[in-house]
C-alpha cells in the first residue's frame, strides 16, 4: 500500500501530558548543629532514599485483566498523611490561604502535587503513579493488589476523608505495557473537505462522496473507554487495506501519523486497518457518488 505524505492541513492533535515520576532525596544536618524536628505521624512515609521509578520497577508491571471493586482500604492514612507531608515540604505548590475546609488547601500546580505524591510515597516503598487520565492515584505495594484514590477535589482542593478511596483492584492494575494499555481502536472519519455543492455525510454513516476528501484518526482506548496517552502507544501505526484499496488513495499527515485523508479514486467499497502495538481494527467505507 503506498501512503504519502501530504503538507498545508492542519492537524488535530490531542497533548496528554506524561505521567510525572521522579526521584526525592533527604540530608543531614551539619555535624554541630541543632535542627528543630516536627512530629510525623506513624504511617507518614520518609521522604529518604527510593525514588518514584525505581520504586516500580522493583515491583514490575500490573495486568491489565484486574478485577477492581470496593473494598477494605489498605493505603487510606499512607495517602491521606503523605499529603499533609507534602504540603509542609513544598507549600509553594498550594494556597494555604484558600481553604475549602480543614487541611483542606487549594493546589496551584496540580502537576507538581501529582509528582510529589509519588515521590513521597516512593520513600516508604510505595510504587504510586496518577492514572492516564489523571484522574486518580494508583498505589500498590506487591503485585497482589493495588488500591486507587482521588486526591483533587473538582474544586481543585485537597482532599479530605475516607471517601477519596475509589476502590481495590486484584491483582494490581498498573503500570501496563503498551500493548497491555490498549484494549482497542477506534477508527472514524472526524471531518471532510467537499468540493462546492457536494454536501459532507454524517461522520458516523461510513460513507464517502465522489466529491470529498474525509479526514480520518485512528485513536487507541483503555478497558474504560479511555484515550491510551500517545507516550505510552508511542507513534508507530500500522495502516493498511483489508480490500478495496483500489478505490480510495490514502495521505498521511505529516507529524501526526495517526491521522489520515482519505481520497475516492472511484465507486466501490474498502476496508482500512489500523494496527498499533500488535492490536489491530478493520472499519469498512463505501465510495458514493
Amino acid at each position: 500500500m503506498k501512503v504519502d505524505m501530504v503538507t498545508g492541513r492542519t492537524a488535530f492533535i490531542v497533548a496528554i501530558h506524561a505521567l510525572a515520576l521522579a526521584g526525592c532525596g533527604g540530608s543531614s544536618p551539619a555535624k554541630g548543629t541543632t535542627t528543630p524536628t516536627t512530629p510525623s505521624s506513624p504511617t507518614a512515609p520518609p521522604i529518604s532514599t527510593p525514588v518514584a521509578t525505581s520504586a516500580c520497577e522493583r515491583l514490575g508491571e500490573g495486568t491489565a485483566h484486574a478485577t477492581c471493586a470496593a473494598g477494605a482500604m489498605t493505603f487510606f492514612g499512607t495517602v491521606d498523611t503523605a499529603i499533609d507531608q507534602l504540603i509542609k515540604q513544598q507549600p509553594s505548590i498550594f494556597n494555604l490561604n484558600d481553604k475549602a475546609g480543614e487541611r483542606s488547601y487549594r493546589v496551584l500546580d496540580t502537576d507538581a502535587y501529582f509528582q510529589g505524591l509519588t515521590e513521597v510515597l516512593a520513600g516508604a516503598g510505595i510504587c504510586a503513579r496518577m492514572d492516564p487520565t489523571k484522574t486518580y492515584l494508583q498505589v500498590k505495594k506487591s503485585n497482589d493488589f493495588s488500591e486507587n484514590y482521588e486526591v483533587l477535589t473538582t474544586k481543585g482542593f485537597t482532599p479530605r476523608g475516607v471517601w477519596i478511596y475509589r476502590d481495590t483492584c486484584t491483582p494490581a492494575s498498573f503500570p501496563l505495557t503498551a500493548a497491555d494499555s490498549i484494549s482497542y481502536i477506534r477508527i472514524s472519519f472526524f471531518g471532510f473537505n467537499c468540493n462546492p455543492g457536494v454536501k459532507a455525510p454524517e461522520k458516523a454513516d461510513k460513507k464517502l462522496p465522489m466529491g470529498c476528501d474525509g479526514y480520518m484518526t485512528a485513536t487507541p482506548k483503555d478497558a474504560d473507554g479511555f484515550d491510551v496517552p500517545a507516550q505510552v502507544h508511542g507513534t508507530d501505526i500500522d495502516w493498511h487495506f483489508k480490500k478495496g484499496a483500489e478505490f480510495v488513495s490514502l495521505r498521511q499527515w505529516p507529524d501526526v501519523p495517526f491521522n489520515l485523508t482519505v481520497h475516492p479514486e472511484a465507486l466501490g467499497f474498502f476496508k482500512l486497518c489500523a494496527m498499533v502495538q500488535g492490536v489491530s481494527a478493520c472499519v469498512g467505507i463505501e465510495t458514493v457518488p
